[in-house]
Formats: C-alpha cells, structure tokens, sequence
C-alpha cells in the first residue's frame, strides 16, 4: 500500500466537495488511498461517489445529523492510522473539533486555505495555530495567510484536466444544445434552495430578454439540467451567469469562458474580492451585459480557445507523495523504529 489519506471537507457547500474530489480523484490516480469526509447536500448526486474509483471511499454526514454525533465520528477517524490528514479550509474543524486533537496526531498534516475571511482569521488566530500543519496548500488564490513559511501555492484545484475536457460539439450536445441551437448561455445556481429557485428565475427571465436565437440554460443540483462536472463541458458554454464561488471562477478562468457573477455573501468566503470588476453585474445590467458579451463572441473581438491551463491538483499531490515517501521509507519492516 502506497499511503492512506484521509480528507477532511466539512464544510456543508459545493467548494469543500468540490475541490477535495479534485486532490482524492488526482491522488487516488497516483495510486493512493483516499477516504474523503463531507457533510455537503450535493454529496447524493449522480457520480460523485466514483470519482475516487477503487482506491477511494467516499463518506457523506448528514447535515441533520446531531453535532455529538458528528464529532464522535470525526474523532475516531482521526484516530486510525493514517498517512497524512488534508483539512479543507477550516484548520480548527467546521466545529472547532480538530483544535484540541490536531496537534497530537503523528501523521503529517496539510491544511487548504483558500481566500478566507480575514475576521475568522483573526477571531482563532490561525496564523499560530496553522504551525499545527506540515503544509500549507495555497489553491489558486492569495489568502490572508498564504504567506506562510511552510505555504505552497499552486494553480487552483480543478476536477478535469484541459486534456479530459469535451470538445466544443460533445460539451454543447452535454449540456443538451442541438446544432441548429445558437450561442448557449448557462445560469449556474448551487447554493441555498432559495438561490437555486432565483436561479431558475432568471434563466427564464434571461431567456425572454434575450430572444429565441439564444438557448440559456438553468444548471446545477436540484435545477432540471446537471452534466456532473459542468467543466467537461465548459468548451460548449458561451457565456455562464452565477456567482463567486471558488470553482465557478477558477474553471471559467482556466477554460477562457466569460463569467457575469452576483456575488454572494458568505460567512466565511469573500466572493465579491474574488471577482474582477468586468466579471461582476447588476440585474438591471444582466441582458444588456450578456448581449455585448455574445456579440464579442461573434464578432471574432474575443475568441474561445483551446483550453490549455495547468491543474493544481498535480502539484499538490507531489507534495503529499514526498511527505508520505519519508513516512513510509521509515515504517517500512525492517526500518529502524518500524512499528509495521
């Protein structure tokens, strides 16, 4: 056996899941072991459970589930014998759970800091308890602790590399465009059912605007349309309207596809610093700014591309494998100190 993961994703939204799949499926590839813990409502959607393949298990928690039960199950995990330990975005545990064990465990640790709110920073001064973890992973973006000795950073973490993309053909067929549909717009909603309905609303909405000539499309968990990942077919989405959620920014980046974002508020994710003023929108702008767009498109003034982008995932798990390398050639049989 090459080493055993355990990755922590509690964190209850699409970003958590999202990225930890991306690192377990990159890793589970190198011939890792991976076990991926979520509490995330999209975790019972098609698909997921077998980006690990057979090196992986994938765990979901209930987000119902009472908090002593959460965190009875959290302990034991963390009590088995792991090789390394990868926390998602909250060092201390979404309920504060990994603070008092963390420091006792013997396995090597690395913590993924994505932009984060600096009053969270500061509330549980992370910057002394991230000393904790071996590594620091930096995914794409530039948070308040990202300067770190023992950071990493790397190019944001994404499900697909550019090479297991669809062409722009398949990727419009996936997201059910016909040929003789025109430029295909697509309305991204993941976040709270009352985000999804709103959602929904204003793909209709959108789609009167902006004539018959012009297919928009609601997408997302729970909407009528999903393609699990929406990146496979990111080369056949012309224009995506969502939010500022880590993947939705990071993969239209890495693929060239413009992006008109709301932002969200959330407790700790600071969207609105993650988009560039082009990217964001008002809704009384939202079809005036989708028909420049398009006509940008179509006027050869802004072309689509090949997607050609580096995955950050690699770069992360060399990381891993090296910290796993030294921790295995010394538990070896026969190694001086090997309890194995």
């Amino acid at each position: 056996m090459r080493g055993r993961i355990l990755i922590y994703a509690l964190g209850g939204g699409w970003g958590h899941l999202a990225r930890s799949l991306a690192l377990g499926r990159a890793a589970a590839l190198r011939g890792l072991h991976v076990h991926l813990l979520c509490n995330s409502p999209h975790a019972g959607q098609a698909g997921l459970r077998d980006e690990l393949g057979n090196l992986g298990t994938f765990e979901a928690i209930g987000l119902d589930q009472a908090k002593p039960a959460v965190l009875a199950r959290v302990h034991e995990l963390l009590d088995r014998d792991w090789d390394a330990l990868v926390v998602d975005t909250f060092p201390r545990g979404l309920l504060g759970e990994l603070a008092a064990v963390l420091p006792s465990l013997s396995y090597p640790k690395f913590w993924v800091h994505r932009d984060l709110s600096t009053v969270y920073a500061e509330r549980f001064s992370l910057r002394e308890f991230a000393r904790h973890f071996d590594t620091v992973f930096a995914p794409g973006e530039h948070g308040p602790l990202a300067d770190l000795p023992h950071c990493v950073r790397t190019a944001p973490w994404l499900v697909r590399d550019a090479e297991e993309l669809l062409d722009r053909e398949s990727a419009r067929a996936g997201l059910g465009l016909t040929p003789s549909d025109g430029p295909g717009v697509v309305v991204l909603g993941c976040g709270t059912p009352e985000e999804v309905a709103e959602t929904r609303k204003r793909a209709t909405r959108l789609q009167g605007e902006l004539g018959p000539g012009i297919r928009v499309l609601a997408v997302g968990p729970g909407l009528e349309l999903s393609h699990w990942p929406l990146l496979e077919c990111m080369p056949g989405v012309d224009l995506l309207i969502g939010a500022g959620g880590y993947h939705t920014v990071h993969e239209t980046r890495a693929t060239g596809t413009p992006l008109l974002a709301f932002p969200r508020a959330r407790l700790y994710d600071r969207q609105a610093r993650r988009l560039t003023q082009s990217e964001q929108v008002a809704e009384g702008d939202l079809a005036a700014r989708a028909r420049e767009v398009l006509g940008q498109l179509e006027t050869g003034v802004r072309k689509r591309l090949p997607p050609n982008y580096v995955n950050g995932v690699h770069l992360a798990v060399d990381v891993l494998e090296g910290a796993l390398s030294g921790r295995l050639d010394g538990l070896r049989p026969g190694a001086v100190g090997s309890d194995r």
